[in-house]
């Protein structure tokens, strides 16, 4: 059974964290090369949280620091399945633990690679054609038409006579404005007199009729092609294509995980332990290495400082070295990470080296070095470690 990724983790017990309410976090989930380990990695997971995995909940184990959580998965179940981690206890019990469960998934794959992906369907259909361009500009205008005759002015009718000029009678009521009378007919023209001033606007003359409409106008010029229209909609997706060949067997890979502490130190400055077990010694070449049962590299490394004595015990500068012991005598190898104790009893501190390796042959005595950089005391802390190896 082959994994994505593989990782390390460190497995002990965390103090309760009392009235924890942050939300619980993953920033990584590694799954054993071998399909029955997985580790997630993240914070406020509690001292005994739940993991579930397509349904089953499984046996958990926590680190001291509370940031990796390590389940046992079951065997032979390959396959993508919903995950969950719910952090334990639950801080604020009887009420309910906002933000205390994360969802996530596992892909765990069965043995030999996956085949290749099948060729591409074939594309689908053409959408429809975009809206038409828009009208072209109007044609110049046509010429105006002729303007029709005046009608004739109808003739004048006859002046009756003057009648007899009877007694002036009282001045009545001014009477309302009467009708204009019709216009007589254009005397000859006199000599011109003076010129007189200028009378009033005459009235505006009534409009002639409409002329006839002139011949249509030429054909203005077709206009520029409208703008692209609309993409149409998208064709249905083609027929999935056959699938491709069985890919061959993947090659095996082996994983070893070390799993030391915790180990109380003494009090000289530089001592060694092993990483398998809780052996500590101030003699490098008496018995608490680990002979590599095949050749493998280290490429991460995790330490775990832990302050057992009361609080109050002197700030070190600790340094953790993973090395080899040759003819004898320790050998450093790259894998080296540098941590500061806590002056608190029972509180942790964390180092790390994910970055460079030390590889060893089958038969080599894997062992490492804890050194007291501050000295000329060794403060009260118990050490633990988790290393990978592949």
């Amino acid at each position: 059974m082959s994994a994505l990724v593989v990782g390390a983790a460190l497995v002990a017990t965390l103090a309760p964290l009392s009235g924890q309410t942050d939300p619980v976090t993953i920033t990584r989930v590694v799954l054993s090369s071998d399909g029955t380990a997985l580790f997630v990695y993240g914070v406020n997971f509690g001292t005994a949280p739940t993991v579930t995995v397509g349904g089953q909940a499984l046996q958990v184990g926590v680190s001291l620091d509370g940031a990796v959580a390590v389940a046992q998965m079951p065997p032979s179940m390959p396959g993508l399945y919903p995950a969950t981690l719910t952090r334990g206890p639950n801080p604020c019990f009887p009420c309910a633990d906002p933000g205390g469960t994360v969802e996530f998934f596992v892909d765990v794959e069965a043995n030999g690679s996956r085949g290749a992906t099948g060729p591409d369907g074939p594309p689908g259909t053409t959408g429809p054609g975009g809206a038409p361009g828009a009208t072209g500009p109007a044609g110049a205008t046509g010429d105006t038409g002729t303007t029709g005759t005046t009608g004739a002015v109808g003739a004048t009718g006859p002046v009756g006579t003057t009648g007899a000029t009877g007694p002036a009678g009282a001045t009545g009521d001014t009477g309302s404005v009467g009708a204009a009378g019709v216009t007589g007919p254009t005397g000859a023209t006199g000599s011109s007199g003076p010129a007189g001033p200028t009378g009033p606007t005459g009235a505006a003359g009534s409009t002639g009729p409409i002329g006839a409409a002139g011949e249509t106008g030429a054909t203005g010029a077709t206009g520029g092609p409208g703008g692209i229209g609309p993409a149409g909609a998208t064709g249905p997706p083609g027929p999935t294509g056959p699938p491709g060949p069985t890919g061959s067997p993947g090659t095996p890979q082996t994983t070893m995980m070390f799993f030391g502490g915790p180990a109380a130190v003494g009090a000289t400055l530089t001592q060694y332990w092993n990483v398998a077990g809780t052996g500590v010694n101030a003699v490098v070449n008496n018995g608490i290495w680990r002979t590599m049962p095949s050749a493998c590299t280290a490429d991460s490394m995790f330490i775990t400082v832990f302050t057992s004595g009361a609080s109050g015990q002197p700030v070190h500068n600790l340094r953790f070295t993973l090395g080899r012991i040759t003819a004898g005598v320790f050998v450093s190898g790259a894998l080296s990470c540098n941590v500061v104790n806590s002056t608190t009893q029972n509180v942790s501190m964390t180092c790390s080296d994910t970055t460079h390796t030390v590889a060893y042959a089958q038969g080599d005595r894997i062992v490492a070095e804890f050194a007291d950089l501050t000295g000329p005391t060794v403060p009260q802390v118990t050490i633990s470690n988790a290393i990978n190896c592949r």
